[in-house]
């Protein structure tokens, strides 16, 4: 224990006072003074191409491939749905506002019936608030959305239905606590509640609802440590404790600190816990970070780097250049392979060039159909022979640290992925900025305290590791779907391998300097979310860890609660505008303090200490950046295929959850399948049927 604590302080004096491995992109219009980053292996240096902004020279639209709309799980919606939507809300919204008040007395009554509790349990001042609000938005939803009348009664009738039972439930139970002296189901506890209500009842109704890609078995073949539990209950207790500790001796500043705009609320013990836990989790996975790397052993394995590259020309040959040079120090064999896939310009001549002027790694030009990042993928894993596959975009340089420093955590074999942190080539546009903060804060804060208990839900794209004989056995990347790359980790996960993410190693790869590429990118990474979500929600029932139990169901309800940011936004606004809201304005501050305001404050001390202080200044502008993803997160939902899906006739039929459990069981407590010869038959069919659609057995 003193020495864990030990490790602790001595990491926070090196982060506090030694600003020496801070590693940052530079360009000049945006200043910035970068120092090499010091490793165990030697001196990185910054790759030659960082700075110039790859955006500016290509033609209009390149950022159109065949993965922004997967055929059959998208539609082409026009760009009136969203701000129509927005518009019929607000207003919608308002005019309910009206009647706030009698449907807030009506409803308690039948609360106090219910619970038989005394009148006045509720206090003074109580509202509905939000819940008339939310019938609102999903009866615009259901009539918004693209399908047929049929799934849009059914998206309205299960959303509506869950939400009743959810709301009435959770109310009745604070009704209860009121009545012992705790929060009232209308203060702003009560209403933050409500709200988580409504997250899990759109939820439930998008994902019986629209067509998203059919889910897939993964086995287990790693028995997954205990200790991850343990650690999750011991960051749980903690960042407990620590709330209840703050929101009770700092209660003075904290309500001070709820009078700024979007930090109302702070002073709750659900929003302390909050902003405390991330940090409980960051400073565990520092404690464990030497232990895991006693754990590791022999030497770095050979890497085999997979470059897809789809008219690429003026990219693909720095980021080869970049290969070979971090291939220079790395001791063991390392090879790269640019698959060109239905490329109209150089790609293809240019790639051929720069792997034949490579010095210090061999490698090979392949070609493949144009039929999506993930194919290409698939294409060059068919040829590397190397025990660990390197994934890279082709816009993407890397550092001399990355060979040393992903390939040395695949010398502990309970290691199956391993990834880093891809910062923007430059900082010159106000989105890469953005870009920039938000990479520090989700992946060198809170991805790196994941690692902690094993829970990371994804590793980028532009800059991962895997082991090749996990791919294979995977049968590769799934084709037809958006988010392959994170669909991959999670079925790595599943199969009971760690994945890690270590902030140490740095890559610099393109980002959206337009607010086209901004909303392509965005909404094919929303669409991603649906579909790993679709792909591995058998994770939560076959209990494959915290990843799956935890992280599946957050990252679900993360995405549907930045739906809800923009509609309520509109809607706060305007009965501020009309000035006869008679929802209390502190409980919608606290609303915002559980959406943006903690993470304001989590963003402002993560520059500090491990990212860039000089973007503490345009953490304001994250505000702004964070309503125009949610913008374009709305857009994904409503391009979302409603469809019934294509007739199954001559397949076998996928076998039911109850059949499958029933069959799971038998198996584990090894009772025979003689009597049920059948069903087992099915089973078989089953999993021909899931690697046909999905590519997996």
């Amino acid at each position: 224990m003193w020495s864990m604590l030990s490790e602790v302080g001595d990491f926070l004096w090196r982060t506090l006072f030694d600003h020496s491995g801070t590693c940052l992109c530079h360009d000049a219009s945006f200043p910035r003074k970068t120092k090499p980053m010091t490793t165990s292996e030697g001196r990185d240096v910054m790759p030659s191409g960082v700075g110039y902004d790859t955006t500016r020279e290509r033609p209009a639209g390149f950022f159109i491939t065949p993965d922004t709309a997967p055929a059959g799980l998208s539609v082409r919606r026009p760009r009136w749905v969203v701000p129509t939507f927005l518009v019929l809300f607000a207003t919608c919204s308002a005019v309910a506002d009206r009647w706030s008040l009698p449907m807030t007395h009506r409803y308690g009554r039948v609360l106090l019936s219910l619970a038989e509790a005394p009148t006045g349990v509720f206090g003074k001042q109580a509202s509905v608030a939000v819940r008339p609000f939310f019938f609102v938005l999903v009866v615009l939803f259901a009539i918004l959305i693209s399908g047929p009348v049929l799934r849009r009664i059914r998206l309205l009738v299960t959303t509506v239905a869950v939400f009743s039972v959810l709301m009435l439930a959770t109310d009745l139970a604070l009704t209860r606590i009121a009545m012992l002296g705790g929060p009232s189901p209308f203060g702003a506890t009560g209403n933050m509640v409500a709200g988580l209500d409504g997250v899990g009842a759109l939820a439930v109704g998008i994902f019986t609802t629209a067509t998203l890609p059919p889910g897939v078995v993964v086995r287990t073949e790693r028995r997954r440590p205990s200790q991850d539990v343990l650690l999750l209950g011991l960051a749980v207790a903690i960042a407990g404790v620590a709330s209840w500790a703050i929101s009770r001796y700092w209660h003075k500043t904290l309500d001070e600190v709820a009078r700024t705009p979007l930090l109302g609320g702070v002073a709750s013990v659900l929003v302390i816990f909050f902003g405390v836990f991330p940090v409980v989790l960051y400073l565990l996975d520092m404690a464990r970070r030497r232990t895991r790397r006693r754990r590791a052993q022999g030497g770095l394995q050979s890497v085999g780097v997979l470059v897809p590259a789809r008219n690429e020309a003026g990219l693909i040959a720095d980021c080869v250049r970049a290969i070979d040079r971090a291939a220079a120090g790395y001791p063991a064999r390392c090879a790269v392979y640019v698959i060109e896939n239905g490329s109209s310009d150089g790609t293809y001549d240019e790639a051929c060039e720069a792997v034949a002027q490579a010095q210090h790694v061999g490698g090979t030009v392949l070609r493949c159909e144009p039929k999506g990042k993930a194919h290409a993928l698939n294409s060059g894993l068919r040829h590397v022979a190397e025990d660990v596959v390197l994934r890279i975009d082709a816009d993407t340089l890397i550092t001399e640290s990355v060979l040393h420093g992903l390939a040395r955590h695949f010398g502990d074999p309970a290691v199956g992925g391993a990834s880093g942190m891809p910062l923007p080539r430059v900082q010159a546009s106000w989105i890469c900025r953005m870009r920039a903060i938000e990479i520090y804060y989700q992946v060198g804060f809170k991805r790196t305290g994941y690692n902690a208990v094993d829970v990371i839900g994804v590793l980028p794209g532009a800059l991962v590791a895997y082991r090749r004989d996990l791919l294979i056995k995977l049968n590769g990347f799934a084709e037809g779907v958006n988010g392959e790359d994170a669909d991959m980790t999670m079925r790595v996960g599943r199969l009971g391998y760690r994945i890690v993410s270590d902030r140490s190693v740095r890559a610099y790869t393109e980002m959206p300097s337009t607010f086209a590429y901004l909303r392509e990118q965005r909404m094919r990474w929303a669409r991603g979310t649906y579909h790993m979500l679709a792909r591995n929600k058998s994770g939560i029932v076959m209990l494959q860890g915290m990843r799956c139990i935890w992280m599946l169901p957050w990252a679900g309800f993360i995405m549907f609660r930045r739906l809800m940011v923009l509609p309520f936004a509109a809607t706060g606004l305007l009965l501020i505008a009309l000035n006869h809201s008679t929802s209390p304005l502190r409980e919608v501050a606290a609303g915002g303090a559980v959406l943006l305001g903690v993470q304001l404050i989590q963003m402002a001390g993560c520059m500090l200490i491990l990212g860039d202080p000089r973007l503490i200044a345009d953490i304001p502008g994250y505000l702004v950046f964070r309503l125009i993803v949610s913008f374009f997160a709305l857009e994904t939902l409503f391009s979302l295929a409603f469809q019934p899906r294509p007739s199954r006739r001559g397949q076998p039929r996928p076998i039911s959850w109850p059949e499958f459990l029933l069959l799971r069981r038998q198996q584990l407590s090894g009772v025979p399948l003689r009597e049920t010869s059948a069903s087992e038959e099915r089973l078989k069919q089953q999993k021909s049927y899931l690697w046909r659609k999905s590519r997996y057995q």
